[in-house]
């Protein structure tokens, strides 16, 4: 992960954004609220946003034979904020962008949606923009559904905070070129409302669960730390050799302070615990993302 240091306010803004922390790194607790750069939560009102894709405006060019990879994001709005999530495909035990086979770069939007369609349930997927890099170029969609798709287990929508600050989802790693690709892209990496504020972009934990089916899985409160009381606890790792099942949560952090084992009179919206646990008070700081089971 990317560190910060002392005096680290930890909420999203781009690269804080995406909570460049470790959980090494050394943070004192700060009794500021949230960065002025950060969009408000408006409850209940369908939020605004901006989607910075590269070449949005321009023409599809990409450069004959060049190996293509295909991007496919998509925008959720049923977190506390709105959050991007952006497909990948399981290629020899990590995590890639999808390849595409073309013998001509003629009509190949309309070939691509076509292979995309294959993966994706019928819903809306319409093409963004490109990317080109020496060695490969990248097409980029937009998919729009009301649910997160059940896909098979070869696919699985990845968060920022996977691809930039743990560079693996679960147990596999995110490819260099993916990682890469958005270093070089990071405004592709967040929301922003119209006047430019940015969203918070949510971390990742895991929880276990009893339920089998994902629309039956939830979490809830419990007391682990006594001097806490009745909280959401979620793991910071994923769990090994769990005989329930895992949880792939998105949570949104806030002000985020280390739990020193004393009951903080600070004003904040989540803990880290011991390097294990996140704790978040509030039950709309988290989305379910769905079961683990494709990243153990």
């Amino acid at each position: 992960m990317l560190k910060n240091k002392r005096n680290l306010n930890i909420v999203s803004r781009i690269f804080d954004t995406i909570n460049k922390m470790s959980l090494d790194a050394d943070i004192h607790e700060d009794e500021s609220t949230y960065a002025d750069t950060l969009a408000p939560a408006i409850a209940n009102v369908q939020p605004n946003y901006i989607v910075s894709v590269p070449n949005e405006t321009q023409p599809l060019k990409i450069a004959e034979f060049k190996p293509i990879t295909l991007c496919v994001y998509q925008v959720r709005t049923d977190g506390l904020y709105p959050y991007i999530l952006f497909l990948l495909t399981n290629y020899n035990d990590e995590f890639s962008f999808m390849k595409f086979s073309s013998t001509t770069t003629k009509k190949i939007k309309y070939a691509a949606i076509s292979h995309m369609k294959t993966i994706l349930p019928e819903k809306t997927l319409t093409y963004a923009g490109f990317s080109e890099t020496t060695d490969q170029a990248i097409i980029i969609f937009k998919y729009t559904e009301d649910t997160i798709s059940d896909l098979s287990d070869e696919y699985i929508w990845a968060t920022p905070f996977e691809i930039i600050n743990k560079r693996e989802i679960g147990k596999y790693p995110v490819s260099k070129k993916v990682f890469d690709f958005f270093m070089d892209n990071t405004d592709f990496l967040t929301l922003k409302t119209p006047d430019q504020h940015v969203y918070e972009s949510p971390m990742i934990g895991y929880a276990l669960s009893s339920e089998n089916k994902y629309e039956e899985m939830d979490i809830y409160r419990e007391t682990i730390l006594p001097g806490l009381g009745k909280c959401y606890y979620l793991l910071s790792n994923l769990p090994k050799n769990s005989t329930k099942n895992i949880m792939r949560i998105a949570f949104f952090a806030g002000k985020m302070l280390v739990y020193d084992g004393t009951k903080n009179k600070l004003i904040y919206n989540s803990l880290l615990c011991d390097k294990k646990y996140y704790i978040i008070h509030n039950y709309d700081q988290h989305v379910v993302l769905g079961a683990a089971n494709k990243i153990l």
